[in-house]
């Protein structure tokens, strides 16, 4: 049996029920506590925001600091 990972930080959504839902039903479906799904998906999200949306504002700033 694996050892559990103590997280040093606990958050709160305030999700509707229909998202919460969703979140259960997927969870379920990748056989995953809602929580990890939760965690496997901010992953993602942070991922995709560093590759694709960052650039993107480093190069609007760009222009506008640049005379």
């Amino acid at each position: 049996m694996s050892t559990p990972i103590k997280y040093t930080v606990a958050m709160t959504l305030r999700l509707d029920q229909p998202m919460a839902d969703d979140v259960e039903d997927i969870a379920d479906s990748f056989n995953l506590s809602k929580a990890s799904f939760v965690r496997r998906s901010i992953r993602r999200a942070i991922q995709y925001a560093r590759l694709h949306e960052l650039p993107l504002i480093d190069r609007r700033v760009r222009r506008v600091l640049t005379p």
